[in-house]
């Protein structure tokens, strides 16, 4: 999230409008598997909701086009704006949790 943030504000102070209005890919350019992002997941729940602890991925056959692994380009984010990431994928998501956890018990936000 914190990358997110951190190009949206690179994007509003540009002192000139930019060359294309094509969308640009602001990741951590870092290669995260689906398999990490739940097990960051979840462990960042767990502290929140303790039956998180538990959870397990429901495994279903690959589909035709499904990504197992994904590395975002941001070499037009980087040129356009400057950007450079700061927060990577494996430390990113627990303050990301956190934070919506807290807008949850602050009730800022409905659960399902």
């Amino acid at each position: 999230m914190g990358n997110a943030v951190q190009a949206n504000l690179l994007a509003a102070w540009r002192r000139t409008p930019p060359p294309t209005t094509a969308p640009h890919n602001v990741a951590c350019s870092d290669i995260i598997a689906l398999n990490q992002v739940f097990l960051a997941l979840r462990d960042g729940l767990a502290g929140f909701r303790s039956k998180a602890a538990g959870a397990q991925p429901v495994r279903k056959d690959l589909r035709k086009g499904d990504v197992r692994q994904s590395l975002a380009d941001i070499g037009s984010a980087a040129t356009l704006m400057g950007y450079e990431p700061t927060v990577m994928a494996g430390t990113g998501v627990k303050p990301t949790v956190e934070w919506y956890a807290q807008a949850v018990e602050k009730g800022f936000l409905a659960t399902a």
